[in-house]
């Protein structure tokens, strides 16, 4: 099993496709770095002038029309309370003197660039994690190499197992290397910048935690690509149906049924890298008067559930591979 799977790693990184993947990722990233650059610059002295004078006249226009504006607000307020009880219209946050770091443009710091960058750059690398691991099996049965390996390999659970075990490694190491260079482009802009900002311990924990889960979720995409190849046997079938699913499930689904989120890819995604994510189900009903309305319940998806999500898909689809693999003819 070792030397199938050192064969087949070893195949992976030969195959120009992976090399033309990893370029694209390269000029992604080369991407990013320029709207990068354009955020990380420090404040030029005609920004921080005009800033200055538009907080300073907001200060003064506070100063002399504050109590007023609070006390119409409050009045506004109470009509509303009228009819409506729970009326709040935030009078006293909303009368707060103005305060400087409102005014002009404020350079974000490296680690929240970084995070950004990185949470907004999940999609793309799992999408070309998932392009290597499709078209690096589904080639095997459109080129007829396939039983030539079981030639040598009758052992077909072997094969396909060596197969998908590459695919995991290739796509940890390539998304852990895209996700790192990404990191490091950022930082090294930012400081060239003057703004990389307070570095504490805990938001650089944060940021690391995060670049592994979304290498970990690359790596799953990864694992998905191969195991629709081995299922479809042609790469551009096994996009056809991933695109398929995020179009007719993903998007058609949610809008038709919101209470089905928890058992679709994307909230899952987001939850497992971001921490959280929320989705609302409406409850509609028809009062006394005859008519209708919905009131929004929000329900949270929390980290361990979009890994639970996610471990449980892909291993479904390892197995119905696996399955298939054995029970079909390969030619």
């Amino acid at each position: 099993m070792m030397r199938l799977l050192v064969v087949e790693t070893r195949r992976l990184w030969l195959r120009r496709l992976t090399w033309f993947t990893l370029f694209a990722g390269l000029l992604v990233i080369g991407l990013t770095g320029v709207a990068t650059w354009q955020q990380a610059q420090p404040v030029s002295a005609a920004e921080q002038a005009q800033s200055d004078n538009d907080y300073q006249q907001a200060l003064k226009d506070w100063q002399a029309n504050g109590e007023q504006m609070l006390k119409d607000c409050l009045q506004q307020q109470a009509e509303a309370q009228k009819t409506d009880p729970k009326a709040d219209f935030q009078c006293q946050a909303a009368n707060q003197a103005p305060q400087r770091e409102w005014f002009g443009r404020q350079p974000p710091s490296f680690l929240e660039i970084a995070q950004n960058t990185t949470r907004n750059a999940a999609l793309t690398v799992g999408f070309l994690v998932f392009l290597i691991g499709a078209s690096a099996v589904a080639a095997e049965f459109t080129t007829g190499a396939i039983g030539t390996w079981l030639t040598f390999e009758p052992r077909r659970l072997r094969v396909l197992t060596s197969k998908l075990v590459a695919t995991g490694v290739t796509g940890f190491l390539a998304s852990a290397a895209l996700v790192a260079l990404l990191v490091g482009t950022t930082y090294a802009i930012s400081r060239y910048a003057g703004t990389v900002g307070a570095l504490p311990s805990d938001g650089l924990r944060a940021l690391g935690l995060l670049t592994l889960r979304v290498t970990a979720a690359a790596t799953l995409a990864g694992l998905v690509g191969a195991s629709l190849g081995a299922l479809t046997r042609h790469t551009g079938a096994a996009i056809a149906v991933a695109l398929g699913y995020a179009v007719a499930i993903e998007g058609f689904v949610r809008a038709w049924k919101p209470e089905l989120a928890p058992f679709l890819v994307d909230p899952n995604l987001n939850a497992w890298i971001g921490g959280q994510s929320t989705y609302s189900v409406p409850l509609c009903s028809t009062n006394a008067e005859g008519f209708y309305s919905c009131t929004y319940v929000e329900h949270t998806l929390w980290q361990a559930d979009g890994a639970r999500f996610g471990g449980i898909v892909v291993a479904l689809l390892i197995l119905v591979a696996l399955w298939a693999f054995r029970q079909r003819d390969v030619t």
